[in-house]
């Protein structure tokens, strides 16, 4: 989707506790991603977003 949709950044979330290394799975997520960005976020994390612009 991130690919399709040309997102800048891709923020995974809520895993499943039988994965102990999510980092395979950002990998996976990275090779598909189509350039996007993409992080592994943990509980609590906090990302900062740009401003929104506005539409004229």
């Amino acid at each position: 989707m991130a690919a399709t949709a040309e997102a800048g950044m891709l923020i995974l979330t809520h895993f499943s506790s039988r994965y102990p290394d999510v980092g395979l799975l950002a990998e996976q997520a990275r090779a598909r991603s189509g350039g996007a960005s993409v992080m592994a976020a943990n509980d609590l994390d906090r990302v900062p977003f740009p401003k929104r612009q506005r539409w004229l």
